[in-house]
């Protein structure tokens, strides 16, 4: 009896352990379920987060390649005013010109129809000249001879010979009589008339050929009878001239023909502008170029020069 009664508690006590156990076991895997769920909320959290910054580093670097897209169109749209301003400047310089050219046929002619206006009144003085001739004729007489009171009234009326004759014109009344010349014509147009005028001489400038043309087919000319001459000589003939391409090398200070390169070797100024040009010009080949000396703009190129120019301007 006494051992079934131990057995008894003994039991009860390990049931009380268990239950025990599965209380703790129970609260601890309840505390386990709330910090995963916690966990798991944290993760849904940051991975929102993750995907809105995702987005948001998508979203600008889609607005940045924009950026860059419009800044390359800026800089060409640049590049090609600074192309039409300097167009325009050789066109405004080739127009002055002519203009002072034209200026310089209207003094010639101003000077021509001066001198036109100062010979035209010498040809009234010859009836002057045969009324004084004839008026001695028709005053003496073969019988005044013997007369001397009767002498002294014949000379009173040469003069009144010389006084019928028509007086010799005034240089202020010629410049009144004659027609207006060129540039006082210019002067007495309206500003209208004027600038009509003006357009009409720049199109009638505008459809001749211009000088530095000329100068260029002549040399072309020149310079095909000279590989003419040299080709019949049995000699090399020369390169074809083509001033109207520039120089690259001369433009980067590295043209080692001189004066007998066929290209244009242009000034400084322009050499340096031409130059820059080139070098925001992407090349032909890209990556595959063979050249030693490429001027153009390579891949990779352009912000190394970027940071040079930028260096440049500190």
């Amino acid at each position: 009896m006494h051992l079934a009664a131990d057995v008894d508690k003994v039991f009860d006590v390990i049931l009380k352990a268990v239950q025990k156990g599965h209380e703790v076991l129970a609260n601890s895997a309840q505390e386990g379920g709330d910090r995963l769920s916690q966990y798991e909320a944290k993760l849904a959290e940051q991975k929102a987060l993750i995907e809105q910054l995702s987005a948001e580093a998508s979203r600008r670097q889609h607005q940045h390649e924009e950026q860059v897209q419009q800044l390359q169109i800026l800089a060409d749209e640049k590049r090609d005013l600074a192309d039409t301003v300097k167009r325009l400047n050789e066109e405004v310089a080739g127009l002055r010109q002519q203009v002072s050219a034209l200026q310089e046929q209207n003094a010639l002619l101003d000077q021509a129809a001066t001198k036109v206006t100062q010979e035209a009144p010498a040809a009234p003085q010859e009836p002057q000249s045969s009324s004084r001739s004839s008026s001695p004729t028709s005053v003496t007489e073969p019988g005044a001879a013997g007369a001397p009171a009767e002498e002294p009234p014949e000379p009173s009326e040469a003069p009144a010979v010389e006084k019928e004759a028509p007086p010799v014109p005034t240089r202020s009344s010629r410049s009144q009589s004659r027609p207006l010349v060129r540039r006082e014509r210019l002067r007495s147009m309206s500003p209208g008339e004027l600038h009509q005028r003006s357009r009409k001489v720049i199109k009638r400038a505008d459809s001749r050929q211009p000088l530095a043309r000329h100068q260029e087919e002549r040399l072309v000319r020149e310079e095909r009878q000279r590989s003419r001459h040299q080709a019949a000589r049995g000699q090399p003939r020369s390169p074809r001239i083509n001033r109207t391409k520039a120089c690259i090398p001369w433009c980067a200070k590295i043209c080692a023909k001189g004066d007998h390169c066929p290209l244009w070797h242009p000034v400084p100024e322009e050499a340096a502008q031409i130059l820059e040009r080139v070098q925001r010009t992407p090349c032909r080949d890209g990556k595959d170029c063979q050249r030693t000396r490429c001027h153009f703009l390579h891949p990779g190129q352009q912000g190394d020069r970027q940071r040079k120019s930028a260096k440049d301007r500190r």
